[in-house]
Order: structure tokens, then sequence, then C-alpha cells
């Protein structure tokens, strides 16, 4: 994995996603398409994820805004099934920087993009000034060190 970190740190403006592909699929920050400035920028980290060779295999979800809010626990078990990019999963956390505790779970929070390991350890925060954090907001609740959800691509064989 190559460490590449975010140029744009700003309220949902910055390019983390970006930055975390960047550094999981080991290219540059400019040989990755700018997400953030996409519409539906999801789909289009799937198609570029996609076109680059790699599998897209689901979602594993921790928390969803669906059915009211109702958490649902991600299980170790079902990250060993898969071998992520060299062991590497993309992952969503709340972001430490505009996280707003006065917000109810359910309203809106800002997301932030990071690679963790098959044990859900935060391996690289694409953030400089988040270096060395290995837990996110609401990992009281959510568990797993805050982790919100993990799209797990794997290199095709």
């Amino acid at each position: 994995m190559k460490k590449v970190y975010q140029q744009l740190i700003d309220n949902n403006k910055g390019d983390c996603m970006q930055a975390a592909v960047a550094s999981l699929f080991d290219l540059e920050l400019d040989e990755v398409p700018k997400f953030i400035e996409l519409n539906e920028p999801f789909h289009h980290f799937m198609q570029f994820a996609l076109d680059s060779g790699y599998e897209i295999k689901g979602t594993l979800y921790n928390y969803s805004h669906v059915n009211g809010g109702k958490y649902s626990s991600i299980h170790r078990l079902q990250t060993k099934g898969y071998n992520g990019i060299k062991g590497y999963f993309f992952a969503s956390v709340f972001s430490p920087k505009y996280y707003d505790y006065s917000k109810s779970i359910n309203e809106y929070q800002v997301t932030h993009a990071v690679l963790i390991d098959k044990d859900y350890n935060i391996v690289f925060d694409p953030n400089p000034n988040n270096d060395g954090l290995t837990t996110y907001p609401m990992n009281d609740i959510l568990g797993y060190n805050g982790i919100k959800d993990i799209i797990v691509i794997e290199e095709k064989n």
C-alpha cells in the first residue's frame, strides 16, 4: 500500500476518497478520479475499481440509516472470508473533524475514507492531521474503531 495523503480537507468537499483509493491501488493521486466533483461518487468509485481490474464483492454495513437507524454488527468472520487488496479494505468512518455531536445519529453526518485491515484496525488515514488516530466518532456505539461501512474490493484471480 502506497500512502497517498489528501490535498483538500474541507467539509463535504475533501478528496479523502480519492487519496484512499490511490493508496489502496498503489497509484498517484492524479491517476484517480476526483470523486467528490462527480455526481454519485460511490458509483464512479466502484466503476473505477472495475475498470482498474478489481472485483467488487459488496458492502459490509455496521450502521444503516434505513429502518430508523438500527444498528447492525459487522462480524469479524465476514471480513475473514475476503482478502481485500493485499489485506487492506476501503472503509468509511464519521469525520473526526466535522462530526456534529449536537445532532442525532439519524441526521446526516460527514463521513471520511480510511483503509483498514481484516481485524478492523485503521491502518491508514489519508488526512495527515489524523496521523495516529485509531478510533473515530461513534466508536463507543458502533465498535470496530468507529467504522461505518466497508466496501469489499479484491484483485481478480
